[in-house]
């Protein structure tokens, strides 16, 4: 179990699977996430499976795309339901502060 399923799995009982959640941790930030549109649920979980994985995330796309919207979104979901013990840290960069590859990386043949 991962640490949320282990802090909530006595606590909560959910019934109504939200937005494609698979697994209880999905169910458990599927009924915190405060939206009711199911493209933007998601996407929200989408993006906690790709935080689970233990990899760096990255969001690109253009502006005015629901990017800041579902990282807050899942990092608000979270917080609500670990009772704020488990904390979210993100790093915020201008892309345009640095080259392409040291923003996103480059493998050497």
């Amino acid at each position: 179990y991962s640490v949320l399923e282990r802090m909530l799995a006595e606590r909560l009982n959910w019934k109504n699977v939200r937005f494609g959640a698979v697994g209880s941790s999905e169910e458990i930030i599927a009924n915190f996430l405060d939206t009711n549109d199911e493209e933007t649920g998601r996407l929200c979980l989408s993006l906690y499976r790709s935080l689970i994985s233990k990899v760096g995330v990255t969001l690109l796309g253009k502006a005015a795309t629901g990017k800041t919207t579902v990282r807050r979104l899942l990092s608000s979901a979270i917080n609500k339901a670990s009772d704020d013990h488990i904390k979210i840290v993100e790093y915020i960069i201008s892309p345009k502060s640095m080259s392409r590859d040291d923003f996103l990386g480059r493998v050497e043949p």
